[in-house]
């Protein structure tokens, strides 16, 4: 069993507000033992995949915890936990609560998957703003509409711009793409001023890239432009580079921890060209496989690896 304690948890959308005379699972109950817990598990003890035991939590205080009592594997503990669990799936009939005739103008459509949520957008000449699945038309005054309308436009310059250079297009396709954003922001802030000014920031703040858009601002103290990003006239992004090899497993753990955020042990094989076994026995003390788990997985022991890479 990990020495981690977790709970798997099946989660049903109420219908109606949870009240005081609701199940009992949502409380607390003592169990034979004298154990304080949530009153499901008092009622159901098959259901906790271990042994009950008091121990003391890292702050020094009295905790309970759930200790593996030897006999079945956790996989078998799920299985036959499973056969426990009561409950089914029905189907559930959506009634429109609109009357047609009260429906004077569409103000709402499905999202757009190409638009990011919490972001503006146009559609067919008006703005609409996503939020999930759904893009609601926005209700703008004129001066606000033709602000997010040309933030808008120069978000998605922007993003374009990055596009082209993550995917590494050529010097004369960022080239004109840096042109047209210089011409967007030129433009809009000849009338509506920096887009860090608190009428830009009010209009646009509720889009997602607002802040990516204030930063092609290098202010001065006093709030003032000091000048444009580098965006505007350099390439700011190079594409990534992939990593074919390295030079020994401690370089191998680095680039699985960076590019697969975990110890992958094939991953680290087919770029040090070593085998697993071997890669396993040179991080002796840094790398350790995780007890009582029906497959192999490999942690770093953080204490013994920083050690390691303090002193080269």
């Amino acid at each position: 069993m990990p020495k981690a304690v977790s709970d798997i948890i099946f989660l049903k959308k109420r219908e109606l507000p949870v009240s005081k005379d609701d199940d009992t699972w949502i409380g607390l109950g003592t169990t034979d033992d004298g154990f304080t817990i949530n009153q499901y598990f008092v009622d159901n003890p098959q259901m906790i995949l271990g042994k009950l035991e008091k121990s003391r939590s890292m702050f020094g205080r009295e905790d309970i915890t759930v200790v593996d009592d030897g006999g079945i594997s956790l996989t078998e503990r799920i299985s036959e936990a499973l056969n426990y669990i009561d409950g089914h799936i029905g189907e559930h009939e959506i009634t429109d609560t609109f009357d047609d005739a009260e429906v004077t103008e569409v103000s709402s459509i499905p999202a757009d998957p190409n638009v990011r949520n919490y972001s503006y957008t146009m559609v067919d000449g008006d703005v609409y703003y996503r939020v999930n699945s759904i893009m609601q038309k926005a209700d703008l005054t004129p001066s606000r509409l033709k602000r997010v309308t040309g933030l808008i436009e120069i978000r998605d310059s922007v993003r374009r711009l990055i596009e082209l250079q993550s995917n590494d297009y050529s010097d004369d396709d960022i080239r004109k793409e840096q042109i047209n954003l210089n011409y967007l922001y030129d433009n809009f802030t000849s009338e509506f001023g920096l887009i860090n000014s608190r009428g830009n920031t009010l209009a646009f703040r509720e889009d997602s890239s607002y802040y990516l858009l204030c930063s092609l601002e290098n202010l001065n103290d006093d709030g003032t432009l000091k000048s444009k990003a580098d965006m505007f006239a350099k390439r700011t992004i190079r594409k990534k580079q992939e990593i074919i090899s390295a030079d020994n497993a401690n370089e191998a753990l680095l680039f699985s921890l960076s590019e697969k955020g975990k110890v992958d042990l094939d991953y680290m094989s087919l770029i040090y060209g070593k085998s697993n076994d071997d890669i396993i026995r040179e991080l002796n003390g840094i790398i350790y496989r995780l007890p009582y788990m029906d497959k192999e997985i490999y942690v770093i022991s953080k204490r013994k690896y920083k050690r390691k890479a303090q002193t080269g």
